[in-house]
């Protein structure tokens, strides 16, 4: 029964490159996660960085409007003065007062506004450091070895008309079959993704001494 050797070897070559097939896409989503967790971490850190940086610019911008606040009653102080208004009681006072009372609004509203940014990059920072999280844990998931081993050997049994799928076990019922006195008693099958080949063993049982045993992919 050589070509029912024939055929177990071609099946065995073909649920190989299966295998190896699927342990690649594995490891580019594999790599592709790793990827993304370190771009999110990057952005997280950029999230800080500009929280930080929002923050110190709104206090700066509050002191540049507290300066030309003071600025502003300097010179009504010494515009009224120049002018002989008593600036200590009536509406002289009342100016003063409501120029520092709008100065003031003014610099609240600067740092209102610099607390609202910091908070949204605070918000988006945490975001980015949870998807890198996951995405790390995505990679760090992903065993190519085993996805190929996997999908090479669900492609190994479906290729003899049992309906196995590509990550179980032995589900239904087991047969014998006859084979000739010639007939591949075992078969190694091992994927080699980073030198983008396969390592085939096979042990076969025959009297025939020249015998020879030949490995085809499609």
């Amino acid at each position: 029964m050589p070509m029912i050797a024939a055929a177990v070897v071609i099946a065995a070559v073909s649920a190989t490159m299966t295998g190896v097939q699927a342990a690649q896409q594995a490891d580019a989503a594999k790599k592709a996660a790793a990827f993304n967790a370190q771009v999110a971490s990057n952005n997280a850190t950029i999230d800080a960085q500009n929280r930080s940086s929002t923050l110190q610019q709104g206090e700066m911008d509050a002191q540049t409007a507290m300066r030309k606040q003071a600025q502003m009653i300097g010179d009504q102080r010494a515009q009224m003065s120049a002018n002989g208004i008593d600036i200590t009681q009536g509406s002289a006072q009342d100016m003063l007062a409501s120029t520092k009372f709008l100065g003031g609004i003014d610099v609240n509203t600067i740092q209102s506004n610099a607390a609202r940014q910091a908070w949204g990059y605070s918000v988006q920072g945490m975001n980015d450091q949870n998807a890198a999280t996951m995405e790390t844990w995505k990679s760090n998931s992903i065993n190519p070895a085993a996805v190929g081993a996997m999908a090479g050997g669900g492609s190994f049994l479906g290729s003899f008309g049992c309906m196995y799928t590509r990550t179980t076990g032995i589900w239904q019922t087991v047969w014998l079959e006859a084979v000739g006195t010639s007939y591949v008693e075992s078969i190694s099958v091992v994927p080699d993704p980073d030198h983008a080949r396969v390592l085939i063993e096979a042990a076969v049982n025959g009297d025939d001494a020249d015998l020879q045993l030949t490995a085809e992919a499609y």
